[in-house]
């Protein structure tokens, strides 16, 4: 089994809708496992930045991220992300990091994985 834990640090949720297709493909592709590509287990954590309101037990995600994550296990946290928390247990023989983002995200994202220990691959992406 082999495990994905997605830290997603937002502002707003609206990316997150317009990739739901994408993260739904995804995890339909997973569904269909076998012994040539076994299961993965994933879990959500996301980090909204933005000053909307979080979603309530009553409330909840919108149905298409509902939809998109399967109803997965999601977490949803206001406030930017901890990386020291979310990253904090994690086992540097057998789990690394992978980020990307502005460079103030991945600067501290690479310092607290330095601290810990952990292999951090950074994604570097350009704008044109």
């Amino acid at each position: 089994l082999v495990s994905v834990h997605v830290a997603w640090s937002v502002r707003g949720l609206g990316l997150l809708r317009v990739l739901a297709d994408d993260i739904r493909h995804l995890l339909d592709a997973n569904c269909h496992a076998n012994s040539q590509r076994p299961k993965v287990e994933f879990g959500f954590v996301i980090y909204d930045s933005s000053s909307a309101p979080a979603p309530t037990a009553e409330k909840g995600l919108d149905t298409s991220l509902r939809y998109a994550f399967h109803d997965s296990a999601i977490c949803y946290r206001n406030g930017r992300i901890d990386l020291a928390a979310e990253l904090q247990g994690l086992d540097p023989a057998h789990e690394l990091v992978y980020t990307c983002g502005p460079p103030g995200l991945t600067a501290s994202t690479k310092s607290v994985c330095n601290k810990l220990h952990l292999a951090c691959h950074i994604e570097h992406f350009s704008t044109l």
